[in-house]
């Protein structure tokens, strides 16, 4: 089991990441950076960093044991098996390579993390890649100066000819331009001054000006919301027999003779027994078989302290005492975990069905 993949698949989801008895793997942001000898603009990545610290958390454990399907006595074992190798391969030869993570070497008294990988190789934590700078190419300067063909003066533009102009015409020209502007002139006085008094009219007498208001004005229909229907609410037994005990009282006030309801109301007391609890049935998976209880005491410890679960099944026919690996409700479940015990602990253990004994409380 590759514990290493377990701790960089948390790193992607949380900040840090405890392992028992060996220090506290986390989450390193660097910030954006220009680098000038490459030419090349470095997004914000995030790497993996490593600090000698320990903490309650059982992160690590809880993860494995989800994605395993196993115990977290059974998770916490893997673990101190990869914290064990680790460690030996420090001290034989100063450094350890722990895949995914980096390289964890010896300073001092703890271990430093060194050429740890960029979490974000594929654009995971912002979507950017490096950028490299592109400088375009600038032709050498150069001038260029607009000719003209040298038929161009002659040909394209010509001078006008002036011709003479008759003084008279001219100064009838100037007369009708004169009194299109005055004409002009006294219509926009005339619409300006019309204007203003229509502004004072308006001030001065608003209510005049209503019938313009009401001709464009549209009329707007009313609308009625009718409230929404309620159920009746159905008379329970006790409200029907108050209701015709007052109409009893009232007839008898005015002198009718009238037989007083009779209350049919009936009430029972009596209490069905519960039924009797079924048989609780659990599957055991067993490893081993001791005929000494002392014996199955001290292989039950020993397995505990490689943090696996045993436990010594007592109400199994047989004399010799069962020690179960695992415990279930549900036979499917034992069959699964039966394949994971076979292959790493005992390829001879099976599964049992043990019907608890009855307790009386």
């Amino acid at each position: 089991m590759d514990i290493a993949l377990y701790i960089a698949d948390l790193l992607r989801q949380h900040n840090a990441v405890n392992v028992p008895s060996l220090g506290i793997f986390y989450n390193s942001n660097s910030a954006a950076f220009y680098d000038h000898s490459k030419a090349v603009l470095f997004p914000p990545s995030r790497t993996v960093s490593f600090k000698d610290e320990h903490d309650d958390s059982m992160i690590l454990a809880e993860y494995i044991s989800s994605e395993k399907h196993v115990s977290n006595s059974t998770s916490l074992y893997f673990i101190d098996k990869f914290v064990t190798f680790t460690k030996s391969l420090v001290t034989l030869n100063g450094q350890a390579d722990i895949h995914s993570l980096g390289i964890l070497k010896k300073s001092g008294d703890g271990y430093v993390l060194i050429d740890a990988p960029n979490l974000d190789a594929l654009g995971e934590y912002y979507g950017l890649f490096p950028v490299k700078e592109s400088k375009p190419d600038i032709p050498p300067h150069t001038e260029t100066v607009a000719t003209l063909p040298p038929n161009a003066v002659t040909e394209d533009f010509k001078i006008p000819e002036v011709t003479n102009v008759d003084s008279h015409d001219y100064e009838e020209q100037i007369e009708e331009t004169d009194e299109r502007l005055s004409t002009s002139g006294i219509f926009l006085i005339v619409a300006g001054f019309l204007i203003i008094a229509g502004i004072i009219g308006f001030l001065a007498f608003p209510q005049s000006f209503n019938f313009v208001y009401q001709r464009n004005t549209v009329p707007v229909k009313k609308i009625t919301v009718k409230k929404p229907f309620v159920a009746p609410v159905p008379m329970t037994m006790v409200d029907s027999l108050n209701q015709a005990d007052t109409i009893y009282k009232e007839l008898s006030k005015q002198g009718f003779e009238v037989e007083k309801p009779r209350d049919t109301l009936l009430v029972t007391t009596k209490i069905k027994p519960p039924a009797p609890p079924l048989d609780k049935v659990t599957y055991e998976i067993i490893g081993a078989a001791f005929a000494r209880r002392n014996e199955a005491e001290n292989y039950v410890k020993q397995l505990q302290n490689k943090g696996l679960y045993a436990k010594i099944v007592d109400n199994m026919p047989g004399s010799k005492l069962k020690i179960s690996l695992g415990t279930f409700n549900y036979e499917a479940s034992a069959q699964r975990e039966l394949v994971r015990i076979k292959r790493d602990i005992n390829k001879e253990a099976w599964v049992a069905r043990v019907k608890q004994k009855k307790t009386n409380k």
